[in-house]
């Protein structure tokens, strides 16, 4: 049992969907009035918020990136792209992409590790550019000769990757799996995938045959139905692959994870559930379509305090030992780019 008494504490999160979608909404208006501008100041409340409201061991989390860092390292990724595409030179911004992600995917995570902290102790980020260059790029491309069965291993570098680059203060983060937990996840997430497709082409199949039956379509019109049940089931199916596959990884991260300094370790764990996230998303994304966005808070809120509540640490002794250096606003450029390109990396609730 993960229970205080034997040493493990959870992460509580005390954000509320009323309250967030105050703010929320007041970041959408200020982004179509400012035409995207105000973008830089609504990432950081966002961020502020959730991090503000989650707490571990009575302390909580905190955000302190200045917005106007970010917007003018957003300006100059928006404008280097926006000048290649009227003189057709779209190759660009793709083999940019190809070279200096991983280089991004570093700046990004050190802005955002040196801009986070916890009980006023700052994160840190100090995983090296080449190395990142070796496990995001030619461990991937090295996985192809192998049709794809090596990328498991690929999976578990990053993982150990991200995790031993971050610091909390002077203390370390450790990271330790084989790969069989990444095989398993993946397994799981293929079963899944197959399982909600094959589901959803029963059901699509025998809508198809009703209405065969009733003699109401031509026999073009049920190939159309035909071919659209096909695609809605191949959907479904990768919807509930990536939302297994997710919740495994997390799990398989977390649960490999400790904070350690010298004679202390702290351990982490993660017992979040496939079906009841499943559950979260889908009827999250039901919501949020047929309220044309506006439960779109509610479910970010439910989604995150689920995953707060299943996230525990085993505190070694106290945490008062953890000291750090305040560390000062980073260059913004990474965490642009990351913007832009839709890609995230962290060590995230």
């Amino acid at each position: 049992m993960l229970t205080p008494e034997n040493g493990w504490r959870q992460v509580d999160f005390h954000g509320n969907a009323r309250e967030w979608f105050g703010i929320w909404i007041i970041n959408v208006c200020a982004m179509v009035l400012t035409l995207g501008i105000y973008s830089a100041w609504a990432k950081v409340r966002f961020k502020k918020y959730f991090y503000q409201n989650t707490y571990l061991a009575g302390r909580n989390f905190d955000y302190h990136a200045n917005p106007v860092s970010i917007l003018k390292a957003r300006a100059i990724v928006v404008v280097a792209i926006a000048i290649t595409i009227p003189l057709r030179l779209w190759f660009i911004p793709v083999l940019a992409f190809a070279i200096l992600f991983p280089a991004a995917l570093v700046l990004s995570a050190r802005f955002n590790a040196r801009n986070s902290s916890w009980a006023n102790v700052r994160f840190n980020f100090d995983g090296r550019i080449r190395r990142a260059y070796f496990v995001y790029l030619l461990l991937p491309f090295l996985s192809i000769f192998t049709f794809g069965l090596a990328y498991p291993f690929v999976q578990r570098a990053t993982h150990e990757f991200v995790a031993e680059s971050h610091r909390l203060g002077n203390k370390r983060f450790v990271f330790e799996a084989n790969a069989w937990p990444y095989y398993r996840a993946y397994l799981i997430a293929i079963g899944m995938g197959a399982l909600g497709a094959f589901a959803m082409g029963i059901v699509a199949g025998g809508l198809v045959m009703i209405a065969a039956s009733s003699g109401s379509l031509l026999s073009g019109q049920l190939a159309n139905l035909d071919a659209f049940a096909t695609i809605v089931g191949g959907y479904v199916g990768m919807g509930l692959g990536y939302a297994a596959l997710s919740v495994c990884l997390r799990n398989v991260l977390f649960n490999n994870l400790e904070l350690v300094s010298p004679g202390r370790v702290h351990r982490f764990r993660s017992t979040a559930k496939i079906w009841p996230t499943i559950w979260l998303l889908s009827s999250g994304l039901i919501a949020v379509v047929f309220s044309l966005g506006l439960l779109l808070p509610w479910a970010r809120i439910r989604y995150y305090r689920y995953m707060a509540a299943h996230t525990f640490v085993r505190v070694d002794g106290d945490l008062d030992d953890i000291e750090g250096d305040l560390q000062g606003d980073q260059n913004a450029l990474g965490d642009a780019y990351g913007d832009v390109e839709g890609f995230d990396l962290g060590l995230g609730i």
